[in-house]
């Protein structure tokens, strides 16, 4: 309940100090740290157990065009560090399951990958148009799902440092992508159960696509994927959350939240 409250108390000072928040995501084995994104371009990391600083200041970015980090003058208080990725919105960051690494999507229609660990920018790229708004990593750490306002889902590779794979049947902006986390990735051989990834991805207008995404296609050149559409009754769809019963990649419910 202590972490609770102090976690609590951080956010509400954050939200007071910081502007608008877009994103939020925990460090994965990062001991209780996490990471909040704001629209101004500014991350800030936390940690849960220490208390929001009553006025959280850090020197100003030199280059608000350049990527920068800069770290609290006292690590007793939230947030301990603020990271200056680009000067639009942040509009969604997730981890890489080892957390090692994590990606950023914003308004100005670039994917950016950190080794979070050293803090250091180490790749990235541009949508085909408009902004991104979401993304999510495979379960080996090998792909990163982005989507956006050029209604695609695009697979970039960790190993080739591009899209490799990209996919239609949107006809809205796309506002959420998911691998599924039960489907095994293959192994490096092909000698696994599974040669193929697995991965949802929703539209704000009434589609949900789930897409197969096979290995043999991605060591080629860029592949097209093709996905199998389901129209839904309700309107406008924000995010896309996948959940399982159990570990069977047969047994794959799909969760949606309405706007």
């Amino acid at each position: 309940m202590e972490g609770r409250t102090a976690g609590m108390e951080c956010g509400r000072k954050a939200g007071r100090y910081l502007g608008r928040c877009s994103s939020v995501a925990w460090v994965p084995k990062g001991d209780g740290a996490f990471v909040v994104a704001h629209a101004d371009g500014n991350l800030y990391v936390y940690e849960k157990t220490k208390d929001g600083a009553a006025d959280p200041s850090f020197p100003a970015a030199k280059d608000q065009t350049q990527f920068s980090v800069a770290h609290a003058r006292t690590s007793k208080t939230n947030p301990i560090a603020r990271w200056h990725i680009c000067q639009g919105s942040i509009n969604s960051i997730a981890f890489s399951n080892d957390g090692v690494h994590m990606a950023a999507v914003g308004r100005d229609g670039y994917l950016r990958v950190f080794d979070y660990l050293k803090e250091q920018l180490i790749c990235g790229g541009k949508s085909y148009y408009g902004a991104l708004l979401c993304c999510a990593w495979s379960g080996d750490g090998k792909y990163i799902l982005t989507g956006g306002e050029d209604d695609l889902v695009q697979v970039w590779s960790m190993e080739d440092r591009k899209v490799v794979a990209w996919g239609e049947g949107h006809n809205s902006w796309v506002s959420g992508v998911a691998f599924d986390p039960y489907w095994s990735p293959p192994n490096s051989d092909d000698s696994g159960e599974n040669v193929v990834y697995r991965f949802g991805s929703v539209g704000q207008i009434k589609i949900l696509c789930i897409s197969i995404l096979f290995k043999s296609l991605m060591s080629s050149s860029l592949s097209e994927v093709s996905p199998s559409p389901f129209l839904l009754d309700e309107a406008n769809v924000l995010a896309i959350s996948l959940l399982f019963s159990n570990p069977d990649p047969l047994g794959v419910l799909l969760r949606w939240v309405w706007g």
